[in-house]
This record gives structure tokens, C-alpha cells and sequence, in this order.
């Protein structure tokens, strides 16, 4: 007999998958931008802008296919890449306050860390996958 799970022991699994592949996706971010960095002198907004579409094209798949179980579909990736997209100027738009503010640079981050990933997965939860 089938168990099927409740839909917030579903929601659960679904938000802890989600933070397991941010988690690798930002891994990732960094592995890239340092290599591309120290191991081949390209300038930082190169290595970021290539470490970001590296992370993000990972986190789409593995967001799509295991945290989301879902197919991938040109639907759902233009979704994935627009509110990956708002997400990046959330960030931008996040540490410019901090910086107007003169907060100290920690603060912007960890204000961007606690903001973004809500955003992303609430819009994940209610529009890329729907």
C-alpha cells in the first residue's frame, strides 16, 4: 500500500533539497570564479558572469529534476532563468541599501543571504514549477 506523504512532509523534503543544491550551486559559483580567476588572470567580473551561468544552469537542472521532480521543459527554464534573474537584482538592489545605510559589508550579506533564497524558493514553489 501506498504512503503518499502529506503535503508539508512533501514541502519539507522539497525545501531541504533546495537548500542542498544552493548550498553545491554556490560551491560551485566559487570553484569556478577562483579558478577562472587565479588560474587564468580573467578579471573578476568575467570569472563572477561565468561562474554564475555555470552555477545557475546546475541549479536549474538539479532543482528541476530532484528537488522539484520535475521535467525539464523550455517552459519551466525561462521561469527558472527570470526569477534567477530578479534574484541577482535582489542582490544588487539588497546590498545598495546596506551600502547606502554604511552598513558594515557583513551585514549586506547576510541580508542578502536570508532575503534571496525565500524569494527564490517561494517563487520556484509557486510559478517555475507550476
Amino acid at each position: 500500500m501506498n504512503n503518499p506523504q502529506t503535503p508539508s512532509k512533501k514541502s519539507l523534503a522539497t525545501l531541504l533539497k533546495f537548500g542542498m543544491t544552493g548550498v553545491c550551486s554556490t560551491l560551485i559559483h566559487i570553484l569556478v570564479a577562483t579558478t577562472l580567476i587565479s588560474g587564468f588572470d580573467k578579471s573578476t567580473p568575467i570569472a563572477n558572469g561565468t561562474a554564475f551561468i555555470i552555477a545557475t544552469s546546475f541549479s536549474y537542472g538539479v532543482n528541476t529534476l530532484w528537488s522539484f521532480s520535475n521535467q525539464i521543459s523550455s517552459r519551466n527554464a525561462l521561469r527558472f532563468i527570470i526569477v534567477s534573474l530578479v534574484g541577482l537584482t535582489l542582490t544588487i538592489l539588497i546590498s545598495l541599501f546596506a551600502d547606502s545605510l554604511n552598513l558594515h559589508y557583513m551585514i549586506g550579506i547576510a541580508m542578502v543571504v536570508i532575503t534571496v533564497p525565500i524569494y527564490t524558493f517561494l517563487a520556484h514553489s509557486l510559478w517555475t514549477y507550476r
